[in-house]
């Protein structure tokens, strides 16, 4: 019985290093030094990393599902309260972002009327304005060069809202970066130059937005989302410089998971391994560069 687990234990190891999947492999690690801990004290020669703490995220649900968690769906979420509406209006935030305001509300000193102000969401940019619609969109428009670009491929009536937002469409929803179809899909795109599939209607609904433009925009500068609300939320975290995501090991706070993962990556694991040609590298930049130009990612990609 002991000899089959082990022989299993391993089997899953040697697949999680293939697969690439090293956050799961040192999760695994964890849990069979545990266990062996507690049968007889055997100790590993390797170190093991805490993992970073699991942050749940809002998953897009097929719309039959999501009937039936309709109800608990309700009691759930919170409620904007008629106080907050109304210091909302006082203070001239966006109905539309009510939700978000009302959420990250501890993060902000309202009754400071001079502090309030938003920031610029590119990255290294300083600059901040005064808290109002739209505020942010002559800075973005001068200094960013942002500007309407509608894509020019067929069936596509797309318009992305500055270049480096075009290029990633073409990359991820027409290019090699698309992701390979869904293992038994069920629904197909229904443009005819499109080999899109999936497995469920709300995931064609979200795919079929980018096709006919129905994004979600943001009240203060040109950004547009085409996925949920919870996109937009995150998007708004970085106009307000707020950080509510902490990284388990060393306290730092982060506005995004995203960001809390590339910060895990170059700073708390010594695994720089490939997942696609298991090529290792001496740090994450030799293997971010490397990534970017490996013939079997990019062999995958065709596929």
């Amino acid at each position: 019985m002991a000899s089959t687990k082990r022989r299993i234990q391993k089997l899953l190891v040697k697949y999680l290093k293939k697969t690439g999947r090293h956050n799961t492999l040192k999760v695994l690690l964890l849990d069979i030094k545990q266990k062996d801990t507690k049968s007889s004290k055997i100790s590993l020669s390797f170190e093991i990393w805490k993992a970073p703490k699991m942050i749940n995220l809002e998953v897009p649900k097929d719309p039959v599902s999501k009937k039936k968690s309709k109800d608990k769906k309700k009691i759930e979420k919170k409620k904007v309260s008629p106080e907050f509406k109304l210091m909302a209006t006082k203070f001239g935030l966006p109905k539309e972002h009510l939700e978000f305001f009302f959420n990250n509300r501890e993060f902000f000193h309202w009754e400071m009327k001079e502090n309030r102000i938003i920031h610029c969401s590119e990255a290294y940019c300083n600059f901040t304005t005064k808290l109002e619609k739209n505020g942010l969109v002559q800075h973005m428009v001068d200094v960013h060069n942002y500007k309407n670009i509608p894509c020019g491929e067929e069936d596509c009536k797309f318009v992305a809202y500055s270049h480096k937002s075009i290029k990633s469409h073409y990359s991820r929803f027409h290019g090699t970066g698309n992701r390979a179809p869904t293992i038994d899909p069920k629904y197909s795109c229904k443009y005819k130059s499109c080999s899109y599939q999936c497995k469920d209607t709300y995931g064609l609904e979200l795919h079929s937005r980018i096709h006919e433009n129905r994004l979600v925009s943001c009240a203060f500068c040109p950004y547009r989302s085409t996925t949920s609300e919870k996109m937009i939320s995150q998007h708004l975290l970085t106009h307000f410089d707020t950080k509510n995501i902490k990284c388990e090991l060393c306290s730092l706070l982060f506005r995004t998971q995203d960001a809390l993962n590339r910060h895990w990556i170059r700073n708390h694991t010594k695994d720089f391994t490939c997942s696609y040609c298991s090529t290792s590298f001496l740090n994450f930049t030799r293997l971010q560069r490397h990534t970017t130009t490996c013939a079997e990612r990019l062999k995958r990609l065709e596929r």
